[in-house]
């Protein structure tokens, strides 16, 4: 096979091709991955802004401050009273305005084709005819029995009971997250008490094991130890159970959803629960 001037343009022209495909899948690669970093930039600002705009995504540990005040704002029978204020409030404005007169405009535009009536001589005339009229009405209420001022007093006994109402549900809502609060402060200082009998435990196993090496000793002493070991550790367990079951407790009466992570902050001061009522609505 003889290598002619025909075959090497054609080579070259194929190497030229294959060049151009090459650079171009480069640049595709540099664009997808341009792509995903700009995909990752923006997840990453999204997420940032969503934790300034939404504290409660990044806050983990409660106090009892906070859960009283999240408490008050999640609670839907106390939000639910809130809208019945506005109502009752509403409805006692309405009453008030109702003492007013009543004013009534009217208006009207005839336009007849055709045979219409002269009001002159009350004769038929085959003629077009326009003609308007305006009506003003009013109405007061001079004296009715007292019935709407009593409506009065009615809308306004009903506005300040819903208003009592939203005060006891308030306290309600505050002493039920305080007793579940001390609970699990409860359950946690119970924790830490076993957890330091468990140390106790472990400190005397290993003195009775030195005191059997050394001949003091029976070995069934160290044995009962180690049972007394396990028995503190099952308790130290448990424990631990009680204490995260009372945070789940709390959590669920916050309304916070699972996927978020709580905890309460154990340092724990008697004067919150003495200030607890000056939490914000």
């Amino acid at each position: 096979m003889m290598w002619t001037y025909e075959n090497e343009m054609i080579g070259i022209y194929q190497a030229t091709k294959l060049s151009a495909l090459v650079s171009l899948w480069h640049k595709k690669q540099k664009s997808i991955h341009s792509i995903i970093l700009n995909r990752k930039g923006f997840i990453f600002l999204t997420f940032y802004f969503l934790l300034l705009i939404y504290p409660d995504l990044n806050c983990q540990t409660y106090t009892l401050q906070q859960c009283i005040h999240k408490a008050l704002e999640t609670n839907p029978e106390l939000k639910m009273l809130r809208l019945s204020t506005k109502t009752t409030e509403l409805q006692h404005r309405q009453s008030k305005w109702n003492l007013l007169p009543s004013v009534n405009i009217g208006s009207g535009v005839n336009y007849n084709i055709g045979y219409t009536i002269n009001p002159l001589n009350f004769s038929f005339e085959e003629r077009n005819a326009f003609s308007g009229n305006v009506n003003l009405s009013s109405q007061v209420t001079l004296f009715q029995g007292f019935q709407q001022l009593k409506t009065i007093q009615k809308a306004e006994i009903d506005h300040q009971a819903v208003d009592y109402q939203i005060q006891s549900l308030e306290n309600n809502i505050k002493i039920n997250i305080i007793g579940l609060y001390l609970q699990a402060i409860l359950e946690y200082e119970s924790f830490k008490i076993q957890k330091k009998q468990v140390e106790a435990s472990k400190f005397l196993l290993t003195k009775k094991r030195e005191a059997v090496e050394n001949g003091l000793v029976a070995k069934n002493t160290f044995r009962e130890q180690q049972l007394q070991l396990e028995i503190d550790q099952a308790n130290l367990s448990n424990q631990l159970f009680r204490f995260e079951n009372s945070q789940s407790r709390l959590k669920l009466t916050l309304q916070i959803p699972p996927s978020f992570d709580f905890s309460i902050d154990t340092s724990y001061t008697p004067s919150e629960i003495e200030d607890y009522h000056c939490c914000p609505r």
